[in-house]
């Protein structure tokens, strides 16, 4: 067992979680366990159900017209791209999930499956550690430098 340091950048502040894990692959499907409860504003760029500069904005940028973010498409049309665009990180039933919860204004967080809330805390993590604002080390290696 090892343990592994998760850093993270959040506006001006950083912040460090250890998690230990036999592997770096196993720690970083522990902190996707944990995402929600470690990083509270991932969840609100979920929660929240604008395309601006949230979560969905990755699903439905070519959607939208850049001129007044308006559908480009009728709303039929747009539903099957979008979910069609989930589909690209999600598996078939997941992606139908979160259209449908994208879409139903009155549908809460709480009544997503648990797997669903797994599979987009990895995708967070992801774009986390693809943009950098999320690295991994291990506490050995992080020693070694200091």
């Amino acid at each position: 067992m090892s343990d592994y340091i998760f850093i993270s950048d959040e506006k001006d502040n950083e912040f460090l979680v250890k998690v230990s894990a036999e592997n770096i692959e196993k720690a970083k499907t522990k902190y996707v366990e944990k995402l929600w409860e470690i990083d509270n504003f991932e969840q609100k760029q979920f929660k929240s159900k604008v395309i601006d500069v949230t979560f969905w904005r990755k699903y439905s940028l070519d959607l939208v017209s850049n001129k007044d973010g308006s559908w480009i498409h009728e709303i039929d049309e747009t539903k099957k791209l979008f979910k069609a665009n989930l589909e690209k990180d999600f598996s078939p039933q997941i992606a139908e999930e979160l259209h449908n919860y994208f879409f139903n204004r009155e549908e809460s967080i709480e009544e997503l499956t648990d797997k669903a809330k797994l599979d987009i805390a990895k995708v967070q993590v992801q774009k986390l550690l693809d943009d950098n604002f999320l690295r991994i080390y291990s506490l050995d290696e992080m020693r070694s430098i200091y």
